[in-house]
């Protein structure tokens, strides 16, 4: 479900006008992943995908903006996508 401003979040509570529907938003999420053996992650970056943003273009755009802050010390960053990216696309980077 779709608006104009993002997508809709589905609440088990109700909302001032009785639905149990609001209008959220849509964003993007680069996190640091640690080796350690735990759940914990850092968000590095969030950007703000509007209705009218492709989201693999967004990734693209994200990941070479990280890039370009990240120290030149001979590391080599690793990224993990989810599904959803085109896969041609995302390997230009």
């Amino acid at each position: 479900m779709q608006s104009r401003n993002g997508a809709f979040n589905y609440s088990a509570s109700k909302h001032s006008a009785g639905s149990r529907s609001s209008q959220g938003g849509l964003y993007q999420w680069i996190c640091q992943l640690d080796w350690a053996s735990d759940s914990w992650t850092a968000p590095l970056d969030t950007q703000r995908i509007t209705p009218f943003m492709d989201a693999t273009t967004a990734s693209i755009d994200q990941v070479r903006r990280l890039v370009s802050l990240l120290p030149t010390d001979g590391d080599i960053p690793l990224f993990v996508f989810d599904a959803g990216y085109d896969p041609v696309a995302i390997g230009t980077i």
